[in-house]
């Protein structure tokens, strides 16, 4: 019996839809809530609308917030089974098929094993991680994208992509080109070490910097390519609250700077003991950068060395006075503090000192212990106050000649070790040779 009325009801529905015109089942359409002409155009010639209720509640049931706006997006979803869809991708290994699905609703027609495999084979390590981060790759032919990729001579594209899935989608000649247009060398290089600049509009983001006041934007980018996704006008007006009078300049020499808080930087300094962390940030803004657990530790370092050779310097006077005295390495350090102590220099010649190449103070140094006048403070000032006045190449000359006849300088001093200016020289000389070995040992690492 409740059999019969049913099939009577859904005879009466069906009679009824049938005498809706095409336009009136258009506006009962509306009535559910859609709104895009040509979403409503193929639901018309699809569905009867009790149908597609049905459509629309199946989908609420399976946990979608919103069926209608997920329709909008891709109105043939309406025709699967997504239940079956659903049960596809979690069969996969998708933790929430839902979720991924309302990112991007073209997914559901994928058959998404084969999208799986197809970047398995193509050399991808977890797909699914991919497809979960940025759904819209499942969309392309992955093997092609590749292969565009390394047409345009991307090193390494599957990892390019896993940095940023977006890449893929993009038609990146068009993208190189527009880079080439703004002035840029090496767009490649560029978007392999910062990929998400491939999503930008260069030349707006060039004018927008331009406009701000930077003289070479392009050169500012290719040093920090972050900074092309920075509302850089924001930037400019958070650093002039903060206290800054130019923070043009400031960026222009460490464009990193813009990705830190800067007002949160400040603090900091101030809570490690500096007087001034504005002017010591404009000074040598890299110091913005560094972790203040490793400045302070520098710090109380440097302050216990002090001790250690008998020196009465302020450390944080003189890190102000010179900020990248904190970058130095301990060996350097170490270095200066050994003549410092040696002399018993004041803190107004030790801020003179540690901005002396070693290498060059070593010289001095040396050439006065070879003429038995190394214990004469007065004649080693005279010496050092004339060597800051060289000119550029004689200072890099004395440097060359220190680093070639380094080995045999400290095996003269190890002969001579009953001397204590000797053993003095020594130790120096051990402090420029663990330096000169990390200089070494950098380069080859660059090559």
């Amino acid at each position: 019996m409740n059999k019969e009325i049913k099939q009577k009801e859904g005879v009466e529905a069906s009679r009824k839809e049938v005498k809706l015109s095409k336009e009136e089942k258009k506006q009962e359409i509306r009535k559910l809530g859609f709104s895009k002409e040509e979403t409503i155009d193929y639901l018309a010639n699809k569905f009867t609308i009790e149908t597609l209720q049905k459509k629309i509640q199946s989908f609420k049931l399976v946990g979608f917030s919103d069926p209608i706006s997920l329709i909008q997006k891709f109105p043939q979803i309406a025709s699967f089974n997504i239940n079956r869809v659903i049960q596809s991708f979690k069969s996969a290994g998708f933790n929430n098929p839902i979720s991924l699905i309302e990112k991007y609703p073209q997914i559901a027609g994928r058959d998404i094993n084969r999208v799986i495999q197809s970047f398995k084979s193509a050399g991808f390590n977890n797909p699914i991680s991919l497809i979960e981060k940025y759904p819209q790759i499942a969309g392309p032919d992955i093997n092609r994208v590749i292969q565009t990729l390394q047409s345009a001579k991307f090193n390494n594209p599957v990892s390019l992509i896993e940095k940023h899935p977006p890449i893929a989608c993009f038609n990146i000649n068009r993208v190189i080109q527009s880079f080439k247009s703004a002035g840029f060398n090496n767009p490649i290089s560029l978007i392999e070490k910062h990929p998400q600049i491939a999503g930008r509009d260069i030349n707006r983001v060039i004018q927008s910097f331009k406009s701000a006041g930077f003289n070479n934007p392009i050169s500012l980018i290719e040093k920090f390519p972050p900074i092309a996704g920075r509302d850089i006008n924001r930037v400019i007006q958070s650093f002039k609250s903060a206290g800054f009078n130019n923070p043009i300049s400031l960026i222009e020499k460490f464009p990193q700077i813009v990705g830190l808080d800067i007002n949160r930087v400040i603090v900091l300094l101030q809570s490690a003991g500096f007087n001034n962390p504005i002017s010591l940030i404009e000074k040598f803004p890299q110091i913005a950068s560094l972790d203040i657990s490793r400045v302070q530790r520098k710090i109380q370092l440097i302050q216990r060395l002090n001790q250690r050779f008998q020196l009465n310097l302020n450390s944080i006077e003189i890190i102000e006075k010179t900020p990248a005295y904190l970058s130095y390495d301990l060996k350097r350090i170490f270095l200066y503090l050994r003549i410092a102590g040696f002399y018993n220099i004041d803190e107004k010649f030790y801020k003179r000192l540690i901005i002396m190449n070693p290498f060059i103070v070593f010289n001095i140094l040396y050439d006065l212990y070879l003429q038995n006048k190394i214990f004469d403070r007065n004649e080693f000032k005279k010496l050092f106050s004339r060597a800051v006045k060289f000119p550029k190449e004689i200072k890099q000359k004395i440097q060359n000649a220190i680093e070639n006849n380094l080995p045999q300088i400290i095996e003269d001093l190890r002969q001579r070790q009953n001397d204590g200016n000797a053993r003095f020289l020594l130790k120096l000389a051990n402090h420029l040779e663990a330096l000169l070995n990390k200089k070494i040992k950098k380069k080859s690492n660059r090559t």
